[in-house]
């Protein structure tokens, strides 16, 4: 069924068109450009759709929104297109998608809550150029999505990263070339499976909360801090990490907050004199005046 897909998606591919696969026998199916520009397309018996684009529009904003009936897509967006927020909202039955553009994914300035629920995606391909500047609840609630998926310069233009993938299973987050990023607020809220997550430098007065229940989340990088940062639920952060943690302050007033299990190793390794964990918290208020907090 995928190799027929595929076939027919192959022809024309220099086009844009948004195409699909329907598992429900539908001999129709209708979805929306520009937010409210219906186009209805037939489907044929192997349940395979595909609409050449035939007009000039700038947004795909919740153009196939909760079609559960979908399982496969792909688009090759048209140069106009700024807007793929909610594309795929509450897809739940989706498990491919492929988005790319003739000329590339640079026009693409927001993707905010643009797979949330799709529970069962599990392959993702977004072509070149794609780093919009809107990724709120992204992969919010997708479950089956593998780490090596999830491409780091999405992130290079980032602005808000809120609830990234809340009520999500990433493993590992590599958010390291996000340092335009205003709004990290319950990124990983829910997630009880990401054990490493790559920060960039983190500008002052933007809202850091990793979010509730990272009882998984061992390993943290950060290039630096002028914000506070709070992992209250981070119950497993190695040394390391808190070193890695007093290493990034970048400024005074700074509040790191911590699980009351890492707070009590902290203060353990802080009657230790030479340790690493006293050490870096030592060298570092020489420059900065930074309070360590237990949730």
């Amino acid at each position: 069924m995928r190799s027929v897909f595929r076939q027919l998606m192959e022809q024309q591919a220099v086009n844009p068109y948004i195409a699909g696969h329907v598992t429900d026998g539908s001999s129709t199916f209708t979805f929306t450009v520009n937010g409210n520009e219906s186009v209805t397309v037939p489907v044929d018996a192997n349940g395979n759709w595909k609409w050449v684009v035939d007009r000039t529009f700038t947004s795909l904003y919740g153009c196939l929104s909760s079609k559960t009936n979908l399982d496969i897509v792909e688009i090759v967006c048209p140069d106009s297109v700024t807007n793929l927020g909610r594309a795929f909202y509450q897809c739940r039955n989706i498990k491919s998608v492929s988005i790319k553009s003739v000329s590339g994914l640079s026009s693409i300035t927001s993707a905010s809550q643009m797979f949330v629920d799709c529970q069962l995606l599990e392959t993702l391909k977004i072509g070149n150029g794609f780093a919009p500047k809107l990724l709120p609840s992204f992969l919010f609630g997708v479950l089956n999505l593998s780490t090596d998926k999830v491409n780091s310069k999405w992130f290079a233009n980032a602005t808000d990263l809120s609830r990234f993938n809340m009520n999500g299973r990433l493993t590992y987050l590599d958010l390291s070339l996000a340092d335009n990023c205003v709004d990290f607020q319950y990124i990983l809220q829910n997630n009880g499976f990401a054990i490493t997550l790559n920060l960039p430098n983190i500008k002052a007065n933007v809202p850091f909360i990793c979010g509730a229940s990272n009882n998984a989340l061992e390993t943290v990088t950060i290039k630096s801090t002028k914000s506070n940062l709070n992992f209250a639920s981070a119950n497993k952060l190695t040394e390391q990490s808190v070193v890695n943690l007093f290493n990034a302050v970048a400024a005074d007033g700074i509040t790191l907050t911590f699980h009351p299990t890492v707070y009590a190793m902290i203060q353990e390794q802080l009657a230790i004199v030479g340790s690493d964990i006293y050490n870096a918290y030592y060298n570092k208020m020489q420059q900065y005046n930074f309070t360590i907090a237990s949730a």
